[in-house]
C-alpha cells in the first residue's frame, strides 16, 4: 500500500472520529459526551495499522547495516589471509622472493582498500536509508500533530456551541433548580 494512501485512510478515521463525537450524546451538565468505547478502540488499533512501515524498515536496516559490515568484514580478512599466504608461498622461492614481496604488499593494499571502500560504502548506504527513514518519519509526525491540533480545535468550537447553547437554554427557561445552575 502507498504511504500516501495509508496517509489518506488514516485521515478518513480521524474525520470518522470526529464525526462520531460530533454526534455522540452529551453528558447532562457537562461538557463530556459519551461514546463507544470499543468502537473508538477499533479505530485507534485501525490507525495504528496504517502507520507507515518506516519503523520497521529502520529496525531491518540497522540489522542490514550490521549484517553488510560484518561481511565485508569477513570478505577483507579473507583477502588479507590469501595475500599472506601468498607472501609465504613466493618467499619459499628463491629466485622471485623480492618479486613476490611487492606483489604480495601490493595486494594486501589493494585488500585493505576494497575493505575499506566497502566498509564506507556499507556505511553511507545505511546512513541514506536511515536518513530517508527519519525524514518519512518526521513527514508522518508532522502530519499526525496538524491532524491532532485540528481535532482539538474542532472538539472546542463544539464545546464552545455547547457552552453558548446551554447559556441561551437558561435564559429560556424561568427559574431553574440550583442543581442545574453553574
Amino acid at each position: 500500500m502507498e504511504e500516501n494512501e495509508r496517509i489518506n485512510e488514516i485521515n478518513d478515521m480521524l474525520e470518522l472520529m470526529e464525526d462520531i463525537l460530533e454526534e455522540s450524546k452529551p453528558v447532562i451538565l457537562s461538557s463530556k459526551v459519551q461514546v463507544d468505547k470499543d468502537e473508538m478502540f477499533d479505530l485507534i488499533k485501525d490507525i495504528r495499522l496504517r502507520l507507515p512501515n518506516e519503523i520497521q524498515q529502520s529496525k531491518w536496516v540497522v540489522k542490514d547495516k550490521t549484517k553488510i559490515l560484518s561481511q565485508a568484514q569477513m570478505e577483507a580478512d579473507m583477502i588479507v589471509e590469501e595475500a599472506h599466504d601468498i607472501v609465504k608461498r613466493m618467499t619459499m622461492e628463491h629466485e622471485i622472493t623480492r618479486l613476490a614481496q611487492e606483489e604480495a604488499d601490493r595486494i594486501l593494499q589493494a585488500a585493505r582498500l576494497d575493505a575499506r571502500e566497502m566498509h564506507l560504502g556499507a556505511v553511507e548506504y545505511a546512513e541514506s536509508v536511515l536518513k530517508e527513514v527519519e525524514g518519512n518519519l518526521n513527514n508522518t509526525l508532522e502530519l499526525f500533530h496538524s491532524k491532532s491540533s485540528e481535532f482539538e480545535d474542532s472538539t472546542a468550537n463544539i464545546l464552545r456551541t455547547v457552552y453558548e447553547n446551554r447559556k441561551e437554554l437558561k435564559g429560556v427557561v424561568p427559574d431553574l433548580p440550583e442543581e442545574y445552575e453553574e
